[in-house]
């Protein structure tokens, strides 16, 4: 639902343009009107008043009252006020019909299915005519005001065309988005560990027999992953850079250490019943259009704030198709609720209603837990590798701590309405999903904070710890040798590479163990900011941001002037304190060379205020050449 504050920005966005084109065009024909009607009433006094309408004598084409140039202007008026009243139209159109759509398709899933994906063709239909119409009216608008004010002219004439030609390349950019709207979606599943018959045979009993229980065929794939959540898909999925297809169960690694093997069978026989009535079909069916409509925004929104005055008729098909998505995730999240409480009701027919419960509390009861052991993790300082202690044995320290700090009685009125996070689907409040278990949160909090259960469901995966370590994301361990060399958590420095006297490029250079990642961010430099590097820098800050996370390898392949320099293919690496002839006041603190087993070098101009011989030393420790 859309808050005032919301609709009203909405409202103005999309009428604005419309509202003062209309007037502008209605303006101009009629001075028009006015100043032709007085010169014919001077050359051809005989003529009535209606005669001297414009429309009029314009629709006879063997007229020779007026000129064809007039008539031309006139017509060409007419087509824009036409357009301008079909654009505020259309708004209004969708601004009542998509809500009303919205409703009459909750609790309704084959109607929410068949309406949203066949209303993402029609949104991106509208959403290109509004981009069109936009850039017309406002090109429109800008010229005439230069020919009615002829004092600014040249100016109006000039803003006009800046203002058609950058919404020209916004709208190539999101037309090519627009495009790919309704293409095949893949669903990203991260890092994730085949877990085999042969490796997991227990866990595979188990999930067979719960399979044959709720009445389907046992998934194709189990997959164990570092999230505190398990999901079932059945799309094509990306899993360790590798897309899989057919139904994948995914399995929580960490959570096998709190869960018994009863909790755990609860949660899989939960994700059964959703195979069963095709829920993870229905959620991604819908989830594909939702996300590439969430992607199409992102790509508006970067182009409206780097295209100027010409981005701004970006703003109104934005907001339309923020509002179509808006008003269609609301009767999803209706539906999915409803499918999440049926999904339980399956689960404890299969295994219990105590089982399903106490799950849903270690789970949701203790969010705030699993968020403190990652910041816990993050703020350990420890060598790069594998860290000492894995998520699960921090989240139970986390946890086992709040319970003994926090007021009981008031955890558990806020526990009432803590919500499980899910990749695709909305989950009722856990008040709501005990209630329709027969429980309330009082009665499962106290049991459900045992979280180091005497048989621990890390008996159905061999080896559970070590894969639970091996599935971690990586991360930069915090280090202050790191900090002091670099100046940030990671280690990583900008720096310039001069192609020629006048040409260079900057780059952030990450140094990881398998050699150096080149990301570049600024071709030639000649911004007047003598520490333009040092906003990019921040992102040396981020812990996630790594060589080895999926996030990082796409932003690597964003640019072809990014490179990766081998470990095995680094002969040496050397470092020139003295200044670098043609940097001028740009501060840095000298010259990287790293030289090649090819025989080739390449010169990095390490900016800022780095340890630069520390840097070498990093490198060569890194690189395994110290």
């Amino acid at each position: 639902m859309l808050s005032a504050r919301e609709f009203r920005k909405l409202l103005f966005y999309l009428f604005t343009v419309p509202a003062l084109a209309y007037l502008t065009f209605a303006y101009a024909q009629d001075r028009q009107q006015s100043a032709w009607a007085t010169w014919l009433e001077e050359q051809s006094p005989r003529l009535s008043p209606e005669e001297r309408e414009l429309s009029i004598i314009c629709a006879d084409r063997e007229t020779n009252l007026v000129s064809a140039r007039a008539c031309t202007l006139h017509t060409w008026l007419t087509r824009f006020r036409m357009l301008a009243l079909a654009t505020a139209l259309l708004a209004a159109a969708v601004l009542v019909a998509v809500p009303y759509v919205g409703r009459r398709c909750r609790r309704k899933p084959e109607l929410l299915l068949k309406v949203f994906r066949g209303g993402a063709h029609l949104m991106t239909g509208a959403t290109i005519f509004f981009l069109v119409a936009q850039a017309a009216l406002l090109g429109a608008m800008l010229w005439l005001v230069a020919a009615l004010f002829s004092g600014a002219f040249e100016f109006l004439v000039g803003l006009a065309l800046l203002t058609s030609f950058a919404a020209a390349v916004a709208l190539y950019r999101v037309g090519r988005m627009l495009a790919t709207f309704n293409s095949e979606f893949s669903f990203e599943g991260g890092r994730g560990g085949a877990l085999t018959r042969e490796c997991a045979p227990e866990l595979w009993k188990l999930v067979t027999a719960t399979a044959q229980a709720v009445g389907i065929a046992p998934p194709g794939k189990i997959v164990g992953c570092a999230d505190v959540n398990f999901y079932a898909s059945s799309c094509r999925t990306v899993i360790n850079g590798r897309t899989e297809t057919g139904h994948i169960l995914f399995v929580s690694v960490p959570l096998c250490h709190v869960f018994t093997v009863g909790e755990y069978h609860a949660i899989v026989a939960h994700e059964m019943a959703h195979f069963r009535a095709q829920d993870a079909e229905f959620s991604l069916k819908f989830y594909a259009p939702y996300r590439k409509g969430m992607d199409t925004l992102t790509t508006m929104s970067a182009s409206a704030n780097s295209s100027g005055v010409g981005g701004y008729v970006l703003l109104p098909a934005m907001y339309l198709l923020w509002h179509y998505l808006q008003s269609f995730t609301e009767a999803e999240a209706d539906w999915s609720r409803v499918r999440e409480l049926a999904a339980d009701a399956v689960a404890a027919s299969v295994t219990s209603r105590r089982d399903v419960a106490l799950a849903l509390v270690k789970v949701s009861g203790h969010d705030e837990a699993w968020e403190a052991a990652y910041t816990e993790l993050l703020g350990s300082e420890h060598d790069v590798g594998a860290p000492a202690r894995t998520i699960s044995e921090l989240f139970q320290e986390s946890a086992e701590r709040t319970l003994r700090e926090e007021n009981r009685s008031e955890r558990i009125k806020r526990l009432q309405g803590e919500r499980l996070r899910h990749p695709t689907d909305s989950h009722p409040p856990l008040g709501a999903r005990l209630a329709a278990l027969g429980f309330t949160v009082a009665e499962m909090y106290d049991v459900g904070s045992d979280l180091r259960p005497e048989q621990p469901a890390s008996v159905l995966i061999p080896g559970a710890r070590e894969l639970e370590i091996a599935l971690m994301p990586a991360f930069a361990p915090k280090s202050e040798a790191i900090r002091s060399t670099f100046g940030h958590r990671q280690a990583g420095f900008a720096a310039i590479e001069f192609r020629s006297v006048f040409r260079n490029r900057s780059f952030l250079v990450f140094v990881a163990s398998e050699g150096l990642y080149g990301m570049k961010f600024s071709d030639s430099v000649r911004t007047p900011d003598l520490r333009y590097f040092e906003e990019p820098a921040k992102v040396f800050e981020d812990p996630w941001f790594v060589p080895g996370n999926p996030e990082f390898h796409e932003a690597m392949k964003e640019s072809r002037n990014n490179f990766f320099l081998p470990a095995n293919e680094i002969a040496a690496v050397e470092f020139d304190a003295t200044p670098r002839w043609g940097m001028g006041a740009i501060p840095h603190v000298g010259k990287l060379r790293v030289r090649l087993t090819s025989g080739r070098a390449r010169e990095l101009v390490v900016l800022g205020e780095v340890d630069g011989d520390g840097v070498r030393r990093v490198i060569l420790e890194r690189i395994g050449r110290a």
